[in-house]
């Protein structure tokens, strides 16, 4: 499994990146921030990755 990673220049602070990756992601001042890179186990982090409104996942 790769890590996940965010781009912080191509992210828009829409928040849709952390609906499948709760546990993995969080917004800080708009900005997705991998906090936990190991639990991608436990969700779809291909999911927050190919369906967001751009590609910063």
């Amino acid at each position: 499994m790769a890590t996940p990673k965010v781009d912080l220049e191509a992210g828009i602070g829409c928040g849709l990146c952390r609906e499948p990756c709760p546990n993995i992601l969080e917004l800080r001042d708009d900005k997705a921030w991998v906090t936990n890179p190991d639990g991608c186990k436990a969700c779809d982090c291909r999911q927050a990755a190919d369906s967001r409104p751009v590609t910063a996942v």
